[in-house]
């Protein structure tokens, strides 16, 4: 795996590539870094060349600016893709991720040949109104976007960290060198970005989504993540998105509640997924 950085007018961003062939990106999921995908990059190296670039404010990439849009940092993603040589390439958006990766391949026409759209129900919302009333709602954005008392932001990052260390599912599993990894990169990955994290969700907040998804003139797969709490609480949105886009297909995963958002420990499902649409 090659390790660089690639300079941009928001500053160098950090990036891994690996493997050969057609060329697919991987967005990071907001907050997190490269790492999130080291699994899934050992499983699709062998049919793609593989990029994952740090968006700005997370890990070694530089920070995001005050007030950044999300046409801005997908322009900056944009730019980083161009510095590397990658003119056109499947892509693959999670959560945040995936708002950047709208926001880039709707200004950025023919950079983009196929595009999965990925996320948990509440982060796929395609109705702003409807997307920030569950915002609003959600203890754990509201403490982000709100963060102005630095005690807070900060006694508020440790709680979070720590509920990665204690968790009763990984203490189940300690013996697992793999599962100690993933929180171990979580923590560093949340370490490096929660200064800038609170800059990426209002971007995110304001960002008119349903606009940027008609737009989009790609194939696309919507990849809905789905948890029993979501679907209590929000409702299965895949269908909707999808219909907003011509052509665009779906596809579901289900999980329990406690199932952390950044698929991790499924790799090899998430590389079939992406290969049977990307190669098919």
């Amino acid at each position: 795996m090659q390790r660089g950085y690639v300079t941009t007018s928001v500053g160098q961003l950090h990036y891994v590539q690996a493997g050969a062939g057609p060329d697919l990106v991987l967005i990071p999921h907001a907050g997190r870094s490269g790492r999130m995908y080291a699994a899934l990059v050992a499983e699709l190296a062998a049919d793609f060349r593989v990029t994952v670039v740090d968006v700005p404010g997370t890990g070694r990439s530089a920070p995001l600016p005050e007030g950044a849009t999300m046409a801005q940092i997908g322009g900056w993603y944009a730019e980083a893709l161009a510095g590397l040589g990658l003119a056109s390439v499947d892509l693959f958006g999670l959560h945040g991720g995936n708002k950047v990766g709208a926001a880039m391949a709707v200004r950025h026409p023919g950079l983009v040949r196929r595009f999965v759209y990925a996320g948990q129900s509440h982060s796929i919302i395609p109705d702003k109104a409807t997307r920030d009333e569950i915002f609003r709602r959600t203890p754990s954005i509201q403490s982000v976007l709100g963060a102005v008392d630095p005690l807070a932001h900060w006694a508020g990052q440790f709680r979070e960290n720590a509920a990665f260390w204690w968790d009763d599912a990984l203490l189940a599993s300690l013996a697992d060198p793999a599962a100690r990894r993933r929180v171990v990169d979580r923590v560093i990955d949340n370490l490096e970005a929660f200064q800038d994290r609170p800059t990426f969700y209002r971007a995110a907040f304001s960002y008119d989504m349903e606009a940027d998804l008609r737009a989009l003139a790609m194939p696309v797969l919507v990849l809905e993540l789905t948890t029993p709490k979501e679907d209590r609480e929000v409702g299965r949105q895949g269908a909707a998105v999808a219909a907003l886009i011509p052509g665009a297909r779906l596809e579901v995963l289900d999980s329990p509640d406690t199932y952390a958002v950044t698929l991790e420990d499924r790799a090899a499902e998430v590389a079939a997924i992406l290969r049977g649409f990307f190669r098919g």
